[in-house]
């Protein structure tokens, strides 16, 4: 069907005009044809150079492409990390300018603070207005009377840091009541910070106004609360003119980058530009719409459309600190684009200059090489050739070598073959194969398991163990491991138990039980069947198993199963082989019979006299060195006992030299006494003596603390005094009688507070003498309770000392005692010895007559045996 269609496809394609024309055809034969002429004609014109010649332009093209590549991958990597670096630095002098201005602001706050706690007038005065005072909420002073310190607080408070340009009180009214030096002020009440102290109740601090003739300023205002009744009864005001403010900004940024401090809708309150307060920074910067008002730090580019400059812009929100009155402000910085990626265009032109250089170095030392190689070229083709010999060489060599090895492993098995086909018993073949195979193969065990084959278990019948390892012989195991074997008929080659999967749990613990890291299996076939397995063990380490191991294990299994199989078939042809000539050679089995049931008979004669001749002829050898020996050992007893006798004499004088160190340690022992109740009794006498510092320490510290609130008492008063002092300027001339005594006591608190520091300077050298004396006692403490540690521990030794010479005069004594005895003991040795040399020297000679006794039998039964031997066997 698809034929079908394809054809009608064709056909009606046929009476289609044709999607491509003639003309298109044309043109993408010719664009082709070009291409291909100009790739012929370069092709051509590299045929024209020579060898050399092309292979210095390829080597050029392949050093400057790879420095180039590098140059241009190294200018995207580092101008990033340049415009990250450059961006965090500018977020971070942000930051950092948010966080001085905060600290200013807060430090002012402070400063309103203070002054909304000084008592400028007091409830009484307030009370005593009149009824139309009351009614108009007015307070009338008269200014000349007031206290002229208070003034010259207010003049200095503005005159420390010239951060005020006025300080002033103000009653409800917005009256002035006391004001620093300058022109005098208006009524505020109608300002905004005026009315929003009196609407919030709490200190304040205002948006930027402009003040005529001075400019910019920010109102710091705070209520004025009455101390009795808590409500507000005046207003304290600073004024700080923008300028302070910008100090502070100036200082904190260079001249590069420009700040500007927006309130909440976005118009400047603060620029380093002063003729753009009040305006809208979102006319610069038309991008900063949907930056303001956001709470995350952001960091762009924009053209500025006053200069048309790109910019880098950093827009911070102003953060509140705890306990200030949040301004609401935002804070952009901005910085010339072409100054602040400076250092990207920098690094552009250093990559830009370097990397042609470093290219045409490449170049030039890519054509030197070309050079040189091209000349060594020859020189190198003979040296591959020479090389390739060389291989060759080595790889028949290499051939050699294995066929060799092949040869040395026929060779081993053909001469053990031929050792185990000379022996016909099967314990004789396990035994001669497990032997030679261990010599071979330098393993630690050698077994042959014998397979039952109803059951499928292995019994261990023959075993070859190499140093300390376990022996199997007689061991008995059925694991189904051994079903799988006897099926497949294969050989099994593990080089480490720990990394085969495919063995059993059983198997595995069967093999760890006898200390088994590798295992080569090789089945011995018998009849067609496999009658058993000849395995070799690695115990010590893991092993890898090379095919020639594999094959001659192999090769020598099947030559066992050939030797059993040839040992069974002798067997059999001797059985039918002594049946047959069982009837015509009954009178020669007679006589065999008997021969051979005497022939054992005279062999154990034979053998039996052998042996006692021999153990005779020892023994009389023996006896005859025996009283030499014994003559020896008289000697050495001899000596012994004079050896003796000294030890004994040297063990006295032992004791009595230790009995006199032991009289002269304990009268050492009495005097270490004496002196450690001395230092225990200075001991606590500085102990007491501490004690007693201490105590003058805690009441120097006790006196203080008195001294500390004298101090504070003397500030409060001097407090009272300045209150005094303002009441007695309102009463006018009927206070003047208590101004003069708010000044006496005034300067009495002044007289008590220096009396004050100096008791405070004088118990501050006390205290620190007295620490100085404690830590000095301390450390005398602690020496004398290491002396008396030290004395302690050397009167446990001599007591040690004491105890253990006393040890040595028992054993001393003992020893003496013992010497005593050995000097007897070794004289009846002596006499002892003397009476066995004389029996020795007896039972020598008849030693000698029961040896040529035993001789004469023995040659009667070799005659014996020559006489048998005469006997025709058949």
């Amino acid at each position: 069907m698809l034929n079908k269609t394809d054809i009608k496809q064709s056909g009606n394609s046929q009476n289609k005009a044709s999607l491509i024309s003639p003309t298109q055809v044309v043109d993408i034969r010719k664009e082709n044809s070009i291409y291909n002429r100009a790739w012929h004609h370069g092709l051509e014109y590299l045929r024209q150079f020579e060898l050399s010649t092309k292979s210095i332009i390829l080597s050029i093209a392949i050093g400057i492409l790879p420095v180039l590549g590098i140059g241009a991958i190294s200018y995207i990597f580092g101008s990033r990390l340049i415009t990250k670096q450059i961006i965090t630095s500018q977020e971070t002098k942000a930051i950092n300018l948010n966080d001085t201005v905060n600290s200013f602001l807060e430090q002012r706050y402070g400063d309103i603070k203070v002054l909304s706690r000084i008592s400028f007038f007091s409830p009484s005065i307030a009370g005593k207005k009149t009824g139309s005072e009351k009614s108009s909420n007015t307070l009338k002073f008269d200014f000349d009377t007031i206290n002229i310190k208070t003034q010259a607080s207010l003049d200095s408070l503005m005159g420390n840091g010239k951060i005020y340009d006025s300080v002033a009180v103000f009653d409800l009214n917005g009256q002035v009541i006391i004001q620093s030096e300058g022109e005098y002020l208006n009524p505020e009440k109608q300002l905004i910070y005026f009315q929003e102290v009196i609407k919030q109740n709490t200190a304040i601090i205002s948006q930027p106004e402009i003040v005529e003739n001075i400019g910019a300023v920010i109102y710091i205002a705070a209520p004025i609360k009455d101390k009795v009744q808590g409500n507000t009864i005046g207003i304290v005001r600073t004024r700080m003119p923008i300028k302070a403010l910008e100090k502070v900004i100036q200082d904190s940024l260079d001249d590069t980058n420009q700040y500007y401090f927006l309130d909440r809708k976005g118009r400047i309150i603060i620029s380093s530009y002063q003729n753009l307060l009040g305006e809208q920074l979102i006319g610069i910067y038309p991008s900063l719409a949907n930056v303001l008002g956001t709470k995350d730090i952001d960091t762009f580019t924009a053209v500025a459309k006053n200069n048309q400059q790109r910019q880098l812009i950093s827009y911070v929100p102003f953060r509140k600190l705890s306990g200030l009155p949040d301004v609401n402000w935002q804070l952009i910085v901005a910085k010339n684009a072409a100054i602040a990626f400076k250092p990207q265009r920098e690094f552009l032109i250093l990559t830009a200059s370097t990397t042609p250089l470093i290219a045409l170095l490449m170049t030039l030392l890519v054509a030197w090489l070309s050079q040189r190689i091209n000349a060594k070229l020859v020189n190198t083709s003979i040296a591959e050739v020479k090389d390739g010999e060389e291989q060759v060489h080595l790889s028949l060599g290499k051939k050699q070598e294995e066929e060799e090895r092949e040869i040395e492993w026929i060779q081993l098995l053909l001469e053990i073959t031929k050792k185990i086909r000379l022996n016909l018993q099967s314990e004789v073949i396990y035994q001669t194969a497990i032997s030679e195979v261990s010599q071979v193969l330098n393993t630690d065990r050698v077994i042959i398991y014998k397979l039952h084959r109803k059951t499928q278990a292995v019994k261990v019948i023959a075993e070859l163990v190499i140093d300390d390892c376990q022996k199997m012989l007689g061991v008995y195991n059925n694991d189904s491991h051994w079903r799988e074997l006897s099926r497949n008929s294969q050989f099994e080659a593990i080089s480490n138990i720990e990394q085969e999967s495919s063995l059993t749990s059983s198997y595995i613990e069967w093999l760890k039980k006898f200390s088994v890291q590798s295992s080569l299996t090789a089945p011995i076939l018998s009849h067609g069947e496999i009658s058993g397995f000849l395995i070799v063990h690695h115990c010590h380490s893991p092993h890898i198993w090379q095919s020639g191991e594999i094959n001659f294990l192999t090769q020598i299994a099947t030559q066992i199963g050939y030797a059993l199989e040839q040992s069974h078939l002798l067997a059999e042809i001797k059985k039918l082989k002594v049946h047959g000539q069982i009837n015509t050679n009954q009178d020669s089995l007679e006589l065999q019979n008997f021969q051979y049931s005497i022939q054992p008979i005279v062999n154990q004669i034979q053998q039996a006299v052998s042996e006692v001749n021999v153990y005779l002829e020892k023994f009389t050898a023996e006896a005859v060195i025996e009283p030499e020996k014994m003559n020896r050992s008289l000697e050495t007893i001899d000596n012994m006992t004079i050896a003796i006798q000294s030890i004994a004499d040297m063990a006295q004088q032992a004791v009595t030299i230790f009995n006199a160190s032991n009289h002269t340690a304990t009268k050492t022992e009495q005097a270490m006494d004496l002196t450690l109740q001395n230092i225990f009794f200075v001991q606590e006498t500085v102990d007491e003596i501490a004690k007693k510092v201490r105590h003058l320490g805690e009441s120097s510290q006790q006196i203080s603390r008195v001294v500390s609130i004298i101090n504070q008492i003397a500030m409060q008063t001097n407090l009272l005094a300045i209150n005094a002092g303002i009441e007695a300027a309102r009463a006018g001339e009927e206070g003047q009688g208590f101004a003069i005594v708010a000044e006496e006591v005034g300067e009495l608190a002044a007289r008590s507070t220096a009396a004050t520091q100096e008791i405070e300077e004088i118990i501050e050298k006390i205290q620190r003498e007295t620490g100085e004396v404690l830590k000095t006692m301390t450390m005398g403490t602690n020496q004398v309770t290491q002396s008396s540690d030290m004395i302690t521990n050397a009167k446990h030794g001599l007591q040690q000392i004491v105890d253990i010479s006393q040890q040595i005069d028992t054993l001393v004594q003992s020893i003496l005692s013992s010497t005593t005895s050995q000097v007897e003991t070794s004289q009846i040795v002596s006499q002892s010895i003397k009476d066995i040399t004389v029996i020795s020297a007896r039972n020598s000679d008849n030693s000698r007559q029961v040896s040529q006794s035993l001789q004469k039998a023995v040659d009667i039964s070799q005659e014996l045996k020559e006489t048998m031997e005469t006997f025709p066997a058949n």
